[in-house]
C-alpha cells in the first residue's frame, strides 16, 4: 500500500519582499511572496529537516532583482540561477534544509513568454565617492569610496575603502569615473592598480587623461576583459599634475564599478 501524499492545510503568504526580507518558515513549508523592490531575501532557519519552497512573483512593474541569501550551493550552478524579470512573472525557489544549513537550492522561472530573456542575477559592484578628495601634485592617488550602491558579493570592504575584490575567478569588466575641479594648467588622468601594482597600469586598462583647462571634467574609464583570480583587487587612482588639483564630487560622478561576464567554476 502506497503512503498518504503529503499535503499542507496552505500556502504561507509572506507578503510583499521590500528591499529586504527573512522568511520565518516556521509559518509554512510552502509559502509565496511578491517582489516590489530590488530585495535580498534571506532564508531562515526552518523547525526541521526538509525540502521548502518559495513561490517569488514580480509585481506588475516588474524587473526586480532577486538575491537569495543564506544558500550554501545551487543545483548545477556555482552562482545563482536566472529569475523570471517579466510583469506578474513567477520564480519557484525550493531548498533542503539539513539541519544546519540550506543546500542543494533551485530556482526555476515559470511561463516566461517565447523570446523574453532571463536576466541573472549579476555578479558586480557598484561604489560611489560622496567626499571632495585633495591631490597632491604629481602623485598617484588612490580614489576612496564612501557610498555602497550595490554589493550583493561583498566586494567592497570599508577596511579597504578604494578597492573592490573580485570574489571569484572569471572575467570582468571595469568601468571608473571621475569628476575633477577645473585648472587652467597641468593634466589630469585615471586609471587603476591591480593588487597594488605601484606605478603601472594593468594591460587592459587605459589611462585616460584630459589636457589644461578652467572648467570641471569628467572622465570615464572602461577596461577590456580582465582575467583575473578569486582575490584580485583593483584600485582607481586619480593624478594631477597641478597643486591644488582636486576631485569633484558634488554631482555623484565618482564611481566605480566592476561586473563579472564570465565565471570560472
Amino acid at each position: 500500500m502506497l503512503p498518504a501524499a503529503a499535503v499542507f492545510p496552505q500556502e504561507y503568504n509572506a507578503g510583499n519582499s521590500g528591499s529586504a526580507l527573512t522568511i520565518d518558515f516556521a509559518q509554512g513549508q510552502k509559502q509565496r511572496v511578491t517582489l516590489t523592490a530590488d530585495a535580498t531575501i534571506t532564508l531562515g532557519s526552518p523547525p526541521g529537516v526538509g525540502h521548502y519552497q518559495l513561490r517569488i512573483t514580480q509585481d506588475a512593474t516588474g524587473g526586480r532583482e532577486l538575491t537569495i541569501a543564506g544558500v550554501t550551493d545551487w543545483l548545477g550552478s556555482a552562482l545563482q540561477p536566472p529569475h523570471n524579470m517579466e510583469p506578474n512573472g513567477r520564480t519557484i525557489l525550493n531548498a533542503f534544509w539539513n539541519g544546519s544549513a540550506w543546500s542543494e537550492a533551485s530556482l526555476a522561472p515559470v511561463g516566461v513568454p517565447a523570446g523574453a530573456a532571463l536576466i541573472p542575477s549579476a555578479v558586480c559592484a557598484m561604489v560611489t565617492s560622496t567626499v571632495d578628495q585633495t591631490l597632491t601634485n604629481n602623485v598617484e592617488s588612490p580614489i576612496v569610496y564612501q557610498r555602497v550602491d550595490h554589493d550583493p558579493y561583498g566586494m567592497f570592504n570599508p577596511a579597504n575603502p578604494s578597492r573592490l575584490t573580485m570574489p571569484f575567478k572569471g572575467m570582468v569588466e571595469l568601468v571608473i569615473n571621475a569628476s575633477f575641479s577645473g585648472n587652467a594648467t597641468g593634466q589630469r588622468r585615471v586609471f587603476a592598480w591591480r593588487n597594488g601594482q605601484v606605478g603601472v597600469t594593468y594591460p587592459g586598462i587605459p589611462v585616460l587623461s584630459v589636457a589644461p583647462g578652467n572648467a570641471t571634467a569628467s572622465l570615464t574609464v572602461t577596461s577590456g576583459i580582465l582575467p583575473v583570480e578569486a582575490g584580485d583587487y583593483f584600485e582607481p587612482q586619480a593624478w594631477g599634475n597641478t597643486t591644488g588639483l582636486s576631485t569633484s564630487t558634488g554631482s555623484d560622478h565618482m564611481y566605480f564599478t566592476a561586473k563579472y561576464l564570465r565565471i570560472d567554476e
